[in-house]
Formats: structure tokens, sequence, C-alpha cells
């Protein structure tokens, strides 16, 4: 799809070259594009606080599990199993979500950029670069990206969360040819394997398969 295309897509007059005013539906139509970006940054953080917080959880209840002197010493692989689980996937998840918070941020940013030129000029994507940044010092400014520090962040997480989830795994195997394990643990590990391929292999949006619908209209009368 060229410029061409998309005006025509979006019942736009003209490319932005061949005039300098905007026409109203242009003007909204950037308005919207940086409405519908903004909210998706606004997104992105508040997704990130809710896996925290379940992050959060399942890191102290592992933790708390590990030192906790009232928990049967057979039933700790168990729960520790459990917990690391919880936090493999809800890691996982994180990352996903993350590259997909992403990927939806970027495409209204491309429509910013290809609408903006003829209303506001070309402000959104004209970075001004100062050549004096450097990584030192320490508390001066980079242009660092924080999406991907967030994704690489959520990288680490999982990793962490896999470390523990793959050593209790051992433990629980350990069990299993000793024969003083039971289902549970291997409920857990099939639940966990089989959520972390849903996720990442039904959890795609892309391609959008064209859905056909119907619609009503509702009328109402006063008699």
């Amino acid at each position: 799809m060229d410029m061409n295309d998309y005006e025509e897509a979006f019942g736009l007059d003209g490319s932005p070259s061949d005039s300098e005013k905007a026409t109203p539906k242009y003007e909204k139509a950037l308005e919207k594009a940086h409405e519908i970006r903004q909210f998706e940054i606004e997104l992105y953080w508040k997704r990130a606080t809710y896996f925290w917080t379940f992050i959060a959880l399942s890191l102290g209840g592992y933790l708390t599990i590990l030192s906790s002197g009232k928990i049967c010493p057979p039933d700790k692989p168990n729960l520790l199993l459990t917990a690391s689980s919880f936090g493999v996937v809800f890691s996982f998840a994180w990352y996903l979500v993350n590259r997909a918070s992403k990927s939806w941020q970027e495409n209204w940013e491309h429509h910013v950029d290809l609408l903006e030129d003829k209303v506001t000029g070309p402000l959104h994507k004209t970075i001004l670069n100062d050549t004096s940044k450097a990584l030192w010092p320490l508390w001066g400014p980079y242009p660092f990206s924080t999406s991907k520090i967030n994704s690489i962040l959520s990288l680490y997480v999982l990793s962490i969360f896999l470390y523990l989830w793959i050593n209790e795994i051992k433990a629980f195997y350990s069990q299993l040819l000793s024969k003083s394990s039971d289902w549970h643990g291997l409920i857990v590990i099939a639940l966990t394997v089989i959520t972390l391929g849903f996720l990442s292999k039904t959890g795609k949006k892309w391609p959008i398969t064209a859905k056909v619908v119907s619609a009503k209209k509702r009328r109402k009368t006063i008699e």
C-alpha cells in the first residue's frame, strides 16, 4: 500500500504534497491516531503493573514456602513446583504482552507519521539529536528505549522463573523415581506446558481473517 492507496482507503483527499492545507477529515484522522497511540502507551504501563503484581506474588510465595519450617517436607516440592509454575506462566505472558503492546503502539505511530505532514509538518518523525549525549556521565540523558528495557527485564524475570521451575521439576522427578510423589506435580507440569503453548500459539493477532457479521438497527417509537 502506497500513500495514495492509504488516503483512498480512509477517504482522504490528495497526498501531503498536493496542497499545504489539510482537510478537516485529515486533521481528525491525525487527532484520533494521536489519541489511540497515547491510549496504547497508558495501557502498556497498566498491563505492566498487573503482571508485576502476580509475578511478585509468585516469587514471594516461592521464597516463603522455601524458607518455611511449618510446611511438611513431603509437601514442599509440590508447593514449590506450583509457585514456580505460576511465575513461569505470568512472566512469559508479560513478555508476550510487552511485545504485543509495542507492536500496537508502533502501528499508531506509523499512522501519525503518514498523516502529520499536512497538518503539523513532520513533527513526530523529526528527532533532534544532541551529539553530545553519551553513556558517560551516568546521570546524563541518553536515548534508551523504555519499552526495549522493559522487554529485556521481562526476559530476565522469565529466565529466573524457568531456572526455578526446572529445578523443581528435577526434584519432582527424583521423588517420582522413588515413588514418593503423587499426581499433583504431573498435573501442574502438564497444565503449565499446555498454557505456555496456548499463549504462544493462539495468542497471536495476525493474520487477521475477515469475519462476516450481521447487524440489526434498533428502532424506538413513541406512541
